[in-house]
């Protein structure tokens, strides 16, 4: 990865020592580098806000006017997501449903952000299993768009529905991947008991997690399920979550380590306290050393992943972190799981499995691929523990 998508975070959020860019030397080119990375991230809303209080920024005027027209949109799109929101919840009501709204959802939901500066690409609602199905039934009747599906138990969501208005929902019946048998009994409870804890926040038919299980969740979903890869919008919602509201630091390291969590949720706090985003963070009471700078910054160029390559170097990122023995059976259980979702059994099943599968292969030829390969291993055993 080039230093100039790394000069993104530093323009975001400068390192306390003061080490970053010098903003007034950026050519045109490292500019244009910086922006198709915020693109791929959603980032360019808080570049304008940034670009706003920053003086002594270059960067060109066609691309800060493009930042200016996505902050706009943003805004637009946050309100049409809002009525929507309260659409489904007279809905769900009627039908006697309950609902968990999740991840940047509930952030936005506790007005700790100006949701122009925090996109959803998608309302993330958590239903109990039984409840999947009628929702996702009454929504289809209601006019949203979708495939009539099941919900799948290797899965953690119903196929995406798009509503009249143009907004996407994602209906779930779980919070996390859980490859591992213990880890999903683990899932089930802390599940039961985050949609709880959300109900006694509120009476709504959708109600937002609360702020210490959404700060779990999207650290989990962010470290475990997308090795970082959905972006540095994680550092956002850290931030708003640990310097806005009340975190119960007891109660979030007793689920993290009933999860075998630990160790991810160190890393993701550590990075934003890198950055000067981590709040008062409080952490367990048993002494441990933190990540490396080489990991932390390792993490942060994992971040920062090319989303035109991210399927191929986010499965091979995977493939490379599991054991030397067990790649093969991780890529084959992957590659199967994918096209059970989306493809009959057949030809095209088949053709589609192939091109995969050389689309992967073909990352190895790059060395950028073999740096992330790098990175993306130095982080899983830094994950794994000593």
């Amino acid at each position: 990865m080039s230093d100039d998508r790394l000069a993104l975070l530093d323009l975001l959020w400068p390192l306390p020592d003061g080490v970053g860019p010098d903003v007034a030397a950026l050519s045109p080119s490292t500019w244009h580098v910086i922006d198709h990375c915020a693109r791929q991230h959603r980032l360019r809303p808080l570049l304008h806000a940034r670009a706003k209080q920053c003086e002594d920024w270059s960067a060109p005027a066609d691309i800060t006017r493009k930042w200016q027209a996505v902050h706009r949109r943003s805004a637009l799109r946050a309100l049409a997501q809002r009525a929507e929101l309260q659409r489904i919840g007279g809905l769900f009501a009627q039908a006697g449903l309950h609902a968990t709204l999740l991840k940047g959802g509930a952030i936005v939901g506790t007005g700790t952000i100006d949701p122009a500066l925090r996109p959803l690409r998608d309302l993330d609602l958590l239903l109990a299993e039984d409840d999947l199905g009628p929702a996702h039934r009454l929504l289809l009747a209601a006019g949203y768009t979708g495939v009539q599906a099941d919900f799948d138990r290797e899965a953690k969501h119903l196929p995406l529905l798009t509503s009249p208005a143009g907004v996407h929902v994602e209906l779930h019946g779980r919070l996390i991947d859980t490859p591992q048998t213990g880890r999903a009994q683990a899932e089930a409870r802390w599940r039961r008991a985050a949609m709880a804890r959300s109900r006694a926040l509120t009476t709504s038919p959708v109600a937002p997690t609360s702020p210490t299980d959404t700060l779990l969740h999207i650290v989990l979903h962010g470290v475990l399920d997308h090795r970082f890869n959905n972006g540095p919008l994680l550092l956002v919602d850290i931030a708003c979550l640990t310097t806005r509201t009340a975190i119960d630091w007891d109660l979030f390291w007793t689920e993290a380590d009933a999860l075998d969590a630990r160790r991810a949720c160190r890393l993701a706090l550590h990075l934003a306290a890198r950055r000067g985003l981590g709040g008062a963070i409080v952490w367990p009471h048993a002494p441990e050393s933190p990540p490396s700078a080489r990991v932390l910054r390792q993490a942060e160029t994992m971040m920062l992943i090319d989303l035109d390559r991210i399927s191929e170097l986010g499965w091979a990122g995977q493939i490379a972190s599991s054991a030397r023995g067990n790649r093969l059976a991780r890529f084959m259980a992957m590659l199967g799981r994918g096209f059970r979702r989306s493809l009959p059994d057949g030809p095209a099943r088949a053709a589609s499995r192939w091109a995969v599968i050389g689309r992967i292969a073909a990352t190895y030829r790059h060395a950028s691929s073999w740096r992330h390969l790098t990175d993306s291993l130095s982080v899983s055993r830094w994950l794994a523990g000593p």
